[in-house]
């Protein structure tokens, strides 16, 4: 089981990072900014930098049937008192849709490896995979865009067991002018681990907003998000994470190009991202 794994997963990682770079059409951007959580337990509060390379694109088998690849890569760094941990994160991740000018409807698989480092103590490597169905609804400037799946979570060399979640999210896309567009979500997220009494229940909701210069490449982004998690009857934490960036856009004249052409779907974002939280 493991092999079929371990050969699942780097079939993924090479298809995901192959589609970008056969692309029809695709975007690399990169993202910094601050992230930070607070502990209800205790109040405590950690804050630190993040920054995020992403790179994403479509390869189109006919006109309506298409795959899209992301590759993302991340670093966050926190402190709180003398304590300080840092994060590197990277994800995979690869669509197969069925795309025509009214809707879209596909699935995705998806890959995570996180590595934390504290300053005292032992790093701790997490492996993460996603899986689950997607699909988009166009209706004149307004994109409506539904992800449910399920994922497996656990700690390499670890005696915890996996926490395994299911998920939903729900997103909107408005588009002022079609090259600039606004966009918020939701999401619930419900996880345990069946060999110890620890039920996680996550609620997260985000917005941004991204610009393209006109007769130009290049688009400027800012984006928010945010989540609660409950570990019931231990407590819980809050998360943050804002970033701003750059993109550079292949392919497309104009965002809702991008959106009802190109690459639109979204990776699912770990809780780690946020706040250099593994």
């Amino acid at each position: 089981m493991l092999n079929v794994r371990l050969a699942g997963a780097i079939g993924l990682v090479i298809a995901a990072t192959a589609t970008p770079a056969l692309a029809d059409s695709a975007f690399i951007s990169l993202g910094a900014g601050t992230n930070g959580w607070t502990y209800w337990s205790n109040d405590s509060y950690r804050d630190g930098g993040a920054i995020e390379l992403a790179a994403s694109g479509v390869y189109q088998f006919t006109p309506e049937l298409g795959v899209q690849g992301d590759l993302i890569l991340g670093s966050h760094q926190n402190k709180i008192d003398s304590y300080e941990m840092s994060s590197t994160e990277a994800n995979a991740a690869l669509h197969a849709f069925f795309r025509n000018e009214a809707y879209l409807i596909g699935g995705f698989a998806q890959l995570g490896k996180t590595i934390t480092d504290p300053n005292s103590g032992d790093s701790s490597h997490w492996t993460a995979i996603y899986g689950g169905a997607e699909a988009q609804l166009y209706i004149d400037n307004v994109t409506l865009y539904g992800k449910v799946g399920v994922s497996a979570t656990g700690v390499d060399d670890s005696e915890w067991g996996e926490l395994s979640s299911v998920f939903a999210e729900a997103k909107i896309r408005y588009f002022v002018t079609d090259n600039l567009r606004l966009d918020a979500y939701v999401g619930l997220d419900s996880a345990k681990i069946d060999d110890y009494s620890v039920k996680l229940t996550t609620a997260k909701i985000g917005a941004g907003i991204e610009y393209k210069f006109d007769d130009s490449p290049i688009s400027a982004f800012g984006q928010v998000d945010y989540y609660s998690s409950e570990d019931h009857g231990h407590g819980g934490i809050d998360g943050y994470r804002l970033l701003v960036g750059l993109k550079f856009n292949f392919g497309d004249d104009t965002l809702k190009a991008r959106d009802r052409s190109g690459p639109s779907l979204d990776t699912v974002l770990p809780l780690n991202v946020f706040a250099g939280r593994g």
